[in-house]
Order: C-alpha cells, then sequence, then structure tokens
C-alpha cells in the first residue's frame, strides 16, 4: 500500500504541473480493474488507462459504434469524445447535432436543409454536410472572390458548375453549367442587362428563356413550381420541425410536420386535403395558369394553381397558412406544448417545449401510461427519428418512430 500511496501522490503533482491536454498521466499497475480508469482531457477526448504501458491510451474509433452510449466518435481526430445528453438539437453545444435514437450531442454534420445545421454553417448541397459559413458580406456576386458566390448576403462556397439557376447565389444563373453573375432585384425593371432582363423568384435577373415548367413536375424532387421556374422549396427553420405528437396541438407528426386534425377540407391550409380526419398535402397539379401574370392581383402561380403571394404570414388569408419565401403554404410548423413548468401539469417538467414526466427508471413511468424511461423522461418508446431520411426505405417517421408507410 506505500507504493500506492507515492505513486498516486507523484500523479497528483504531475497534474497541477502539466497542462490537461491530453492524457497528462495515469498510473493503474495497482488497479484491479483497469476499465475503471476512463480519463476525459479538456477537449473532451476519451483515453484508457493502458495497465501494461502505466499511462493513458487513447480510446481509437472508427465509427460511433466503437464508443459507449455516452460518447461518439471524432471523425478528424478518431478517437471517442465524451458527449452532451440531449433530446434536441438545442440542447447541444455549437458544431454539435443531437442524435435521436442514442440521445447524445455528436459531430456528424450530415444534412439535408440548412436549417439541419448549427449556427453559422449551412448544408452543401453536393456533399449533404454542414460547412461553415464565410463571413463576407455580400449585395452581388461581385462582392466575392475566388469562386464564391452570394448567398443570403454572405460569400459562401460555389459549386463547381451547376445545372440549374437554383444552385447559383443570389444575384446570379446558371449558363452551360457555369454561375453567371447578373444582379439582384425586385421586379424586370431592375434587370439592365439584356442578356438577364427577367426577375426570378429569387430575386435573381436571368435569361428570359420562357416557362421551365407548368407544375411541379416538371421540377426535381425538392422543388416547386412558381411563376414557370422550377425553385427550390425552402427547408424549416429552427424550431419549425416537430418530432413529436405533442408539438402538433392534437394533431400528428409526420416526418417532421404537423398535420393538424380536421372534419373537412375547409379546415385545411393551401394545397391540403382532409384525409383519415388529419389534413395532408396533397400533389395535384393545376391548370388555371403558368406565369403570375395570368393570375389576380397579389397572387402567385404554384404547381399551376393561383394562391397567396405574402411578405409575411399576416398576409395569408387562409389561417391554416403560413408565408413561406413569397408564397402561402399551409402551416404544418411545430408548435411548443410548454414555454416553461408552469405550464405542465404536476410533477412533470417542460423539456424543449413538451411536458415530460422525470423517472429513475422504466417503473416511474408506469403510472402515466409511457412505459420508457429515457434520458430521465418517460417515453412512448426510445426516439427513432425527425424524418423518414433516417428510417428504412418504405418507411415514415410518426411520433419519432419508423414505421411501415
Amino acid at each position: 500500500m506505500k507504493r500506492t500511496t507515492i505513486i498516486l501522490s507523484l500523479a497528483t503533482v504531475l497534474a497541477m504541473a502539466l497542462p490537461a491536454a491530453g492524457c497528462w498521466w495515469v498510473y493503474c499497475e495497482d488497479d484491479p480493474v483497469c476499465e475503471d480508469s476512463l480519463y476525459v482531457d479538456a477537449d473532451d477526448l476519451m483515453y484508457w488507462c493502458d495497465c501494461d504501458g502505466e499511462s493513458c491510451r487513447p480510446w481509437l474509433c472508427g465509427a460511433d459504434s466503437e464508443c459507449d452510449e455516452y460518447s461518439y466518435c471524432d471523425d478528424m481526430a478518431g478517437q471517442c469524445r465524451d458527449s452532451f445528453i440531449c433530446i434536441d438539437d438545442w440542447d447541444c453545444p455549437s458544431g454539435t447535432q443531437c442524435d435521436p435514437a442514442r440521445g447524445i450531442c455528436t459531430d456528424d454534420d450530415l444534412c439535408n436543409f440548412n436549417s439541419d445545421c448549427p449556427l453559422d454553417s449551412h448544408c452543401d448541397p453536393y456533399t449533404a454536410r454542414c460547412v461553415p459559413d464565410n463571413t463576407v458580406e455580400c449585395t452581388e456576386m461581385s462582392g466575392c472572390s475566388g469562386s464564391d458566390i452570394c448567398v443570403g448576403g454572405e460569400c459562401v462556397p460555389g459549386p463547381v458548375g451547376c445545372e440549374d439557376s437554383s444552385e447559383c447565389g443570389a444575384g446570379a444563373y446558371c449558363d452551360s453549367g457555369d454561375c453567371v453573375p447578373s444582379g439582384l432585384c425586385s421586379d424586370d425593371s431592375d434587370c439592365t442587362d439584356p442578356l438577364a432582363p427577367i426577375c426570378d423568384t429569387r430575386g435573381s435577373c436571368v435569361p428570359d428563356n420562357g416557362p421551365q415548367c407548368s407544375n411541379n413536375s416538371g421540377c426535381s424532387v425538392g422543388e416547386r413550381c412558381v411563376n414557370g421556374q422550377c425553385e427550390v422549396i425552402p427547408g424549416p427553420g429552427p424550431g419549425d420541425t416537430c418530432q413529436f405528437d405533442e408539438q402538433c396541438e392534437g394533431g400528428l407528426c409526420i416526418n417532421g410536420e404537423c398535420q393538424a386534425p380536421c372534419t373537412d377540407v375547409s379546415e385545411c391550409g393551401t394545397g391540403q386535403d382532409c384525409i383519415d380526419n388529419h389534413c395532408q398535402n396533397v400533389e395535384t397539379p393545376g391548370t388555371e395558369c403558368v406565369l403570375n401574370s395570368e393570375c389576380g392581383v397579389a397572387e402567385v402561380c404554384v404547381n399551376g394553381s393561383c394562391v397567396g403571394g405574402c411578405a409575411d404570414d399576416t398576409d395569408c388569408p387562409n389561417p391554416g397558412d403560413r408565408c413561406d419565401a413569397g408564397v402561402c403554404v399551409a402551416d404544418t410548423t411545430a408548435t411548443a406544448e410548454c414555454q416553461n413548468n408552469a405550464d405542465c401539469n404536476g410533477i412533470e417538467e417542460c423539456v424543449d417545449g413538451v411536458c415530460r414526466t422525470p423517472c429513475a427508471g422504466d417503473p416511474d413511468c408506469a403510472a402515466c401510461g409511457l412505459p420508457v424511461c429515457h434520458l430521465s423522461y418517460c417515453f412512448d418508446a426510445v426516439p427513432e427519428c425527425v424524418t423518414a431520411v433516417q428510417c428504412a426505405a418504405g418507411e415514415v417517421c410518426a411520433d419519432s418512430q419508423c414505421v411501415p408507410q
């Protein structure tokens, strides 16, 4: 025991003298269970105690499955990193996202929309990964250097070529596979370049090539036909995507979108029908228009039908709509069930906008009819998904569970 005491004292001295970055020193030859000697450095990287070498060795990994349930694999370091417990992305530090199945924050930066990425980053459509924003401000392409393009007032990496103008930044259009600077606009009168006289729905001057589409069937997946041109459907903003039915005010959460309860189509938003007592989006191309000029004042031609144009939600006459990039569409965004604990009943706590019953184990949840204790709160089941992207082919994400479509 004397030798052990001396060694521990030496380790204590070294701990005070050496920087807390990496595994500074650990003795463990007297430790009967080496796995108990887990060290986490100041950067949250994890190390195991190497009993033979009497020092720490990195907990190396190539995938999250090679780390324990409360850590993930840092791809850059090739090493397990200690993680935060989470229920939603909001619980995670900048640069990490919440894995709904494991309930921990990870740096897995796969994305479909900009809203999938942390602040100060955006989704690169070519790699489907979150990349840092370039903070150089701009109003048109000429304000950026090199191959950067101007998107939303900031210079971001430009695409390697393009197939259509939606892949170019604001103030540019696609010509023979290249993004061509053309200028920003609010209407055709702002476009002075004779090669690009038309102001498109992105607020960019483009060539007058006639209608690109007559309805959504003429566009790619993830696009809609507006004023005869295919435009990318904007992704949901922060907090707009639901995961649980409780976030849908009596409706259902399917693939991150709320389906409101209904008894008649009149209770639904634009482009929806009342199916199985819930408002569901339906793809029914219209035939009344191709261009906005064929619609009434303050209307926009979308998918062959004249719908309300808007600057904000209050401009939409249908109470079931919201304003989405200048177009009134059905409101499928999430609504918080609570703002704080006072909005919940009894011992429930407000967790990411949902009232949850705290628990220490599954037996604590039996009384409230929620059988699973997950991350110290009662759930119907351990969450598996937010959208169908996280499910197998032929499945949808319904109330955080992957189920057959």
